[in-house]
């Protein structure tokens, strides 16, 4: 009887140890029994392995703490509105970049190119050598009645109601858009400064050719007072832009004490 109550309590550790730690596939008929039970210190100590379970079924986790993460994400938060190009859109602004960068003359700078292509620009459009361009003819303002009972008189750009196109040597083409803007067309050129006299296209009704005449004294004389006033308008918004600035450079030494 002791001798079977001891073969039964050996029976059970030796199940269980070879359920628990036996691979699959091995026999675990009465070799089974022969194993050391789990109440084994030596067994017991020795880590139990899983050679049958794939790499790809165990799941990693990461180790980056959370506070980590907020970190890099704030950064590059960071960097990219460091890249982002910052325009003020207003003085107040404009005043506030300056007091952080007193170095800063983007602002100096923008406005005196301005004038400077403004001047480009005007020049280009002006005569020279009293020859005219398609671009100063299409300016010329036109005034466009509505109705015969209608007094609104409404003003366009000659542009917006033809086309001109230049015909060689010094005759300009203007193509009318429709048959009734052709009168209000005609009576803007005649009434330009450049003396300037339409002629309907006999093969095209809406067609005007307008002869440009050559130059004289008088207008180049013209030509050079115009471009004169024109110089002078650029040079008054550049001295316009130098003057708030130093009025600002004064205003900042003041506040931060320089004497000098």
């Amino acid at each position: 009887m002791p001798q079977s109550l001891r073969l039964t309590r050996c029976r059970m550790p030796a199940k269980l140890y070879c359920e628990r730690s036996v691979p699959v596939g091995f026999p675990t008929g009465r070799f089974s029994r022969a194993i050391t039970p789990l109440s084994s210190p030596l067994i017991t100590s020795a880590p139990i392995s899983h050679p049958h379970v794939p790499p790809s079924s165990c799941s990693l986790f990461s180790t980056t703490s959370h506070h980590l993460k907020k970190g890099a994400s704030k950064a590059r938060k960071s960097i990219s509105a460091s890249n982002t190009e910052h325009i003020p859109d207003n003085k107040a602004q404009t005043n506030r970049d300056r007091e952080i960068d007193p170095y800063d003359f983007s602002d100096l700078e923008a406005k005196i190119k301005h004038q400077a292509d403004w001047l480009r620009d005007s020049l280009q459009k002006l005569r020279t050598g009293g020859r005219l361009s398609a671009e100063t003819i299409e300016g010329l303002q036109v005034e466009i009645k509505h109705g015969l009972q209608d007094k609104k008189v409404e003003k366009l750009r000659l542009g917006d109601l033809a086309t001109v196109v230049p015909r060689g040597g010094r005759l300009m083409g203007v193509m009318v858009n429709e048959e009734a803007h052709i009168k209000p067309i005609t009576t803007s050129i005649q009434s330009s400064p450049y003396s300037l006299t339409p002629q309907p296209d006999p093969q095209n009704p809406l067609q005007l050719n307008v002869p440009i005449p050559p130059p004289t004294a008088e207008s180049r004389a013209q030509s050079l007072a115009d471009a004169k006033r024109e110089f002078e308008k650029a040079g008054l918004g550049i001295r316009e832009a130098r003057g708030q600035w130093q009025k600002w450079y004064q205003k900042a030494k003041k506040e931060a004490g320089y004497q000098g």
